[in-house]
């Protein structure tokens, strides 16, 4: 998966545009960063999720392990 790598503002917020648009995780669409926590949450470190993005104009599907989450200080 790739992060955004351009910045852009949507209204005052801050926002990296760019990268990878996921659109569904393991069937389920997305529609906003709500809906994947709410999938997210059901799993665990190690899971395997399936990933529908597009990288441009094409779409791709990826089987992804998930790792584990740790909070980071900045």
């Amino acid at each position: 998966m790739r992060g955004g790598n351009e910045q852009a503002y949507l209204g005052n917020m801050a926002i990296m545009v760019g990268g990878d648009l996921i659109v569904a995780i393991d069937g389920k669409e997305i529609a906003d960063t709500t809906d994947i926590a709410s999938i997210m949450e059901k799993h665990q470190p190690g899971d395997q999720v399936s990933v529908t993005f597009y990288r441009g104009r094409k779409k791709l599907v990826a089987r992804v392990t998930l790792g584990d989450t740790r909070e980071v200080n900045t």
